[in-house]
C-alpha cells in the first residue's frame, strides 16, 4: 500500500473537554464555581491513521512498524514507520521511523525509497541520534543507485558537517565524492579523493582481508575508472614520433586499471564484481579498436607491403580482443550464478556479442591470406626496423600478455 496514495484519513482530536455532568461547566451549586476561576481541563490525542482496515493513532502505528522490523517483516514495517512519520513529521520519533523505514527499504533491494528516507532524516529540521550514520548510508545508496552527482554533493556535504569522519565514514565519503568528480570529467580532484581514501585503507589495513569491505571495493573501483580514462586520453592518430612510448604507457594504465578493478573484485559484491568485469573487457576492446585505426594511417604504399602490414597487425593485436571476450564471459557467468540483472549485466552481454563478431572477423580476415602466422611475424618485424619509430610496436602484445 503506498503511503502516499493509500485511503488515510488523519483525525486531529485537539483540545478535547472532558469533565462530568457536561462538558466544560461546573454544578451550580459547587463550592468551587464560586471560589475559584472557572477551567477547563483538555487533553490532546495522537492523530489517528484511518485505512480500511485499520484505524491506529500514529503511536501506535510506530510501535508496530518497529516491532515488525524487530521480526524481520520489513515490507510492513517500512509502510507503518512511514505512514507513521508522513502523518505526524513533529514527533520527536519521526526521525528514527524515517531512519527504520529506510533499513527496511534497504534490506529488501528498494533503493531508490531507501535514499528518500534516509534524505527525510539528514536534511529533517530536527537533529537525531541517527542523523550522522544516515547521511553516510545515504551516500552509500545513492554511488549503488550511480546517482553520482548527488553523491558527490551528499559527500561533500557530510564532510563539512562532520570534521572527524571516522575511516570508514571518510572512505565512503571520499569514494563517492571521487565517482562524481570522474562523472565530470574532473580528474585532478577524483585523484586527490581516491588516493585520500587509500591512503586511509592502508592505515587501517582494510585491504589485508582476502574479502574486502563493499566501501574500500568503490574506491578501488573509482581508482580503476580513473586510470582507464587517462589510458582513454592516449591516443594513437595521428601518429607521433613517440608512439611505442604513447603504446607503452597506455598500456600500462591498462593493466593498472584491471589491477584496480580486479581488486574491487574481492568485495564478492554482484553490482560491483559485474561493473568491473564489463570495464576490464572494454579496455582490451578499446585498445584493439585504437590500434587498428592505424591501418588507415600508418600502412606502407605499396599493395602487397600494405597487405602484409594488415595482416601482420592483425595478427598481433587480435589477442586483445580474445582477452576482452573472455572477460566478457567471466563477467557473464558471475552474474547468472548472483542472479544479478542490473543494466550492466545488458551492456555486458550486448558487448560480449559484439566481440565475437569482431573476433570472428580477424579470424575470418587471418584464414584468407596467403601467408602463414611465421611470414606475418616477420613481415612485422621487417616492416617496423624499415619504418623506425613510426612503426606499430609489438608492445601492447607484449604488456597484454
Amino acid at each position: 500500500m503506498n503511503r502516499t496514495q493509500s485511503l488515510v484519513a488523519l483525525v486531529a482530536l485537539n483540545a478535547f473537554p472532558i469533565g462530568c455532568a457536561q462538558p466544560g461547566k461546573l454544578p451550580a451549586n459547587s463550592p468551587s464555581s464560586a471560589s475559584q476561576p472557572r477551567r477547563e481541563m483538555n487533553m490532546t490525542l495522537a492523530r489517528t491513521v484511518v485505512t480500511p482496515s485499520e484505524a491506529l493513532n500514529v503511536n501506535e502505528l510506530f510501535d508496530r512498524g518497529l516491532r515488525r522490523f524487530e521480526s524481520r517483516q520489513y515490507a510492513a514495517a517500512a509502510v507503518d514507520l512511514e505512514t507513521a512519520a508522513d502523518a505526524a513529521p513533529e514527533q520527536s520519533w519521526a526521525p528514527l521511523a524515517f531512519y527504520k523505514a529506510a533499513l527496511a527499504r534497504d534490506e529488501l533491494g528498494a533503493f531508490p525509497a531507501c535514499a528518500e528516507n534516509f534524505k527525510r532524516v539528514v536534511h529533517g529540521q530536527s537533529a537525531s541520534p541517527q542523523r550522522r550514520d544516515a547521511h553516510v548510508r545515504l551516500v552509500r545508496v545513492l554511488v549503488h543507485l550511480e546517482q553520482w552527482t548527488e553523491a558527490g554533493r551528499e559527500a561533500n556535504s557530510f564532510l563539512e558537517r562532520y570534521n572527524d569522519p571516522r575511516p570508514l565514514e571518510a572512505i565512503v565519503a571520499r569514494g563517492g565524492r571521487a565517482l562524481a568528480e570522474l562523472s565530470a570529467d574532473d580528474l585532478i580532484r577524483a585523484e586527490r579523493d581516491v588516493e585520500s581514501a587509500r591512503s586511509i585503507i592502508e592505515d587501517q589495513q582494510f585491504q589485508m582481508p582476502a574479502r574486502l569491505h563493499r566501501d574500500v571495493a568503490v574506491v578501488y573501483f573509482a581508482l580503476g575508472e580513473l586510470r582507464r580514462r587517462r589510458a582513454g586520453n592516449i591516443r594513437f592518430v595521428p601518429i607521433s614520433a613517440n608512439f611505442s612510448d604513447q603504446l607503452e604507457q597506455r598500456c600500462q594504465l591498462l593493466l593498472d586499471a584491471q589491477f584496480a578493478y580486479s581488486t574491487s573484485m574481492r568485495a564478492y559484491d554482484a553490482h560491483w564484481s559485474i561493473m568491473a568485469g564489463y570495464r576490464v573487457g572494454e579496455l582490451y576492446a578499446q585498445l584493439h579498436t585504437d590500434l587498428m585505426e592505424l591501418l588507415a594511417t600508418d600502412s606502407p604504399t605499396d599493395p602487397e607491403r600494405k597487405r602484409l602490414f594488415e595482416a601482420a597487425l592483425r595478427l598481433r593485436y587480435s589477442i586483445l580482443l580474445s582477452k576482452a571476450v573472455n572477460s566478457m564471459e567471466h563477467t557473464l557467468a558471475t552474474a547468472a550464478r548472483t542472479n544479478e540483472n542490473s543494466h550492466w549485466v545488458q551492456l555486458t552481454r550486448d558487448a560480449y556479442e559484439s566481440l565475437k563478431n569482431s573476433l570472428s572477423r580477424e579470424e575470418a580476415a587471418l584464414n584468407a591470406i596467403p601467408y602463414s602466422r611465421e611470414q606475418l611475424e616477420a613481415a612485422l618485424q621487417n616492416l617496423r626496423r624499415n619504418q623506425g619509430s613510426h612503426s606499430v610496436s609489438g608492445a601492447a602484445h607484449d604488456q597484454a600478455k
